[in-house]
């Protein structure tokens, strides 16, 4: 998934977020069902998702996650190899 399309879903997240109180309440308590019941974005079992707030205090700086270092398993070299990303979460249709 290229960053411009990712950058646009977390903007669609954020905007709900601000939008809706309830959806906010409980993307910070549990992502993935509120990701899953709310955008139909589906966050693997074995993946896990954070969500933080910031506020005028406390500034998060995420770093992207370094591709050289990923070790991949057979079945994500074939994946890498025949052109599938296997970092990408979720269907192709609603990867985050």
């Amino acid at each position: 998934m290229s960053n411009d399309v990712r950058s646009k879903r977390i903007q669609i997240i954020v905007e709900k977020a601000k939008s809706d109180a309830t959806f906010k309440a409980k993307l910070l308590a549990d992502a993935k069902s509120a990701l899953k019941d709310s955008l139909h974005i589906a966050i693997p079992n074995n993946a896990d998702i954070t969500v933080l707030e910031e506020t005028p205090t406390h500034l998060y700086l995420v770093l992207p996650i370094d591709l050289d270092d990923i070790e991949l398993s057979e079945q994500d070299e074939k994946h890498v190899t025949a052109g599938v990303n296997p970092i990408q979460i979720g269907s192709a249709d609603n990867a985050f």
